[in-house]
């Protein structure tokens, strides 16, 4: 990336981080939330970048190996994994410099797309998916982008239980965590389905498209939809 030119033409913008930035909870270490902020240039000085969060007022420098490119609009993609904590951003490197930008937000589609135009998994489950990269290394974001990321779960979905209860990504998003029957592995999902009624211990069917595997033993599911654990519509 050519720190001059992104000094002239981005400082002072308001941008968004790809991958998508993780809020942790900073004494259990585990993934709250996937956060979609927008993130402030303060200061661009040599090949380090000052970036503020908007909503919670942190900020982060990062260096230039870091980075990988501007893309517009607003996206900066990096070769990091940004999260938040109460009191810091940690950085942690990306394997591989990083694949495409995960997890996506919730796109504005009010139903899945029709099923021949989506790639499905072959795995039944999330526990499936990384029993299958356990023990991959120094490809690992390379396999999850030719294996998973981008394709759809299978019909019906994977069985869960809430795990917290749903929170607003945006004015037509949201954002839940469930825990897989079976493995207790984590399944986060962004939806633009309301899915307010929901409360802990609540047995669903979530399905979506893949956007994330992580090494932190999580899937993310973009576009999810969830059903109640009979395939029902939910309730409100």
């Amino acid at each position: 990336m050519n720190f001059d030119q992104f000094r002239k033409k981005n400082l002072g913008r308001d941008v968004k981080i790809r991958p998508m930035v993780r809020s942790e909870n900073a004494g259990t270490g585990s993934v709250l939330a996937l956060v979609d902020d927008l993130w402030k240039v303060d200061k661009v000085e040599s090949r380090t970048v000052e970036l503020l969060n908007l909503r919670t007022k942190q900020s982060v420098e990062i260096q230039g190996d870091n980075f990988r490119e501007f893309r517009t609009p607003n996206f900066l993609m990096l070769r990091c994994q940004l999260t938040l904590t109460e009191e810091h951003v940690l950085i942690e490197p990306l394997v591989g410099g990083g694949g495409d930008p995960t997890p996506e937000p919730a796109t504005d589609r009010a139903l899945p797309a029709a099923a021949p135009d989506r790639p499905t998994i072959r795995e039944k489950s999330a526990a499936e998916i990384l029993s299958n990269l356990k023990g991959t290394r120094f490809d690992y974001d390379d396999r999850v982008g030719e294996l998973y990321r981008g394709r759809w779960t299978r019909d019906p979905g994977w069985r869960a239980t809430v795990a917290s209860l749903p929170s607003k990504l945006s004015s037509d998003a949201w954002f839940c965590s469930f825990l897989e029957v079976g493995s207790a592995i984590i399944v986060t999902a962004s939806t633009i389905q309301d899915v307010s009624a929901l409360r802990r211990g609540d047995a669903v069917i979530v399905s979506g498209k893949i956007s994330d595997v992580s090494r932190l033993d999580y899937v993310h599911l973009a576009d999810a939809t969830v059903l109640g654990d009979e395939g029902t519509a939910l309730s409100h």
